[in-house]
């Protein structure tokens, strides 16, 4: 968590005093500065928030730090939904900072023999609301503005918890990053595992919701078959456009050769 959403060399920008006032520069691997561009006062800006995030948090109890992330995670889906997904980004990112601590929180009363058990739950209850949709979310917006490595990289993340080992939606969402950056192998492979989870997955998982529940999981269910098979499809299509651009390459090689 506290991971920026833009890239670069160099140390984080700092505030240099100047006639004016203050100037952001960056300070370069050879120990040189430069001003600070948009994407500088981006990170430096985002690196303060994480700072106050922590600093709030470290005042709030174990229950008052999960609503909180819960309300973040909230105003991070109302941004996501206006179409502002860097904005949507920086404010899942103080979510994650919200689920360090609390299982930071976690892990300090792991000793504690009265408490292991309710950590224990309190602990997936993190992962389940706040990490795991908080990860899958940022992978779609890093879809969303075009940042594929990064989106690949939420996805792992995702697929590294316990519950998202066997998430479909992080093999969608990677396998659609995968393909967009011409990794087609891996990006088929993504897909086919989350039509594999999709299609073995229960319409009941054990639980008696009603009728209208369970009709609602599976046209749920449906609707994202469909999505990652349509993925599938355009997959196929972009494989044979590089078959074919391959061998007019080769048979223009050859004819070259041929006349040289």
């Amino acid at each position: 968590a506290g991971r920026s959403n833009s890239e670069g060399d160099g140390e984080a920008a700092a505030p240099t005093d100047t006639a004016g006032g203050f100037e952001l520069r960056r300070q370069m691997p050879d120990g040189s500065t430069r001003r600070a561009d948009e994407a500088d006062t981006a990170v430096a800006d985002l690196q303060s928030k994480i700072k106050q995030t922590a600093a709030v948090l470290s005042a709030l109890n174990a229950e008052e730090k999960m609503e909180w992330a819960r309300q973040q995670r909230a105003e991070g889906n109302n941004l996501f939904a206006r179409g502002e997904y860097t904005e949507a980004m920086d404010v899942y990112i103080t979510c994650l900072v919200a689920m360090d601590k609390l299982k930071q929180g976690s892990a300090d009363k792991e000793d504690d023999p009265d408490g292991a058990s309710s950590d224990g739950v309190f602990s997936e209850d993190i992962e389940r609301e706040i990490q795991l949709p908080v990860l899958l979310n940022l992978a779609l917006c890093a879809l969303k503005l075009g940042t594929l490595r990064k989106a690949e990289s939420f996805c792992n993340f995702a697929l590294q918890t316990s519950l998202g080992a066997d998430c479909p939606k992080a093999y969608f969402r990677r396998g659609r990053a995968r393909m967009l950056m011409g990794s087609y192998d891996d990006a088929r492979s993504d897909l086919q595992r989350a039509v594999d989870l999709l299609q073995n997955e229960s319409a009941d998982d054990g639980v008696d919701k009603g009728g209208d529940s369970k009709t609602n999981d599976n046209t749920a269910r449906e609707a994202e078959l469909k999505a990652v098979r349509k993925e599938l499809q355009k997959l196929e299509r972009l494989e044979f456009a590089a078959r074919k651009h391959e061998k007019v390459q080769k048979k223009n090689m050859n004819l070259y050769a041929k006349l040289f």
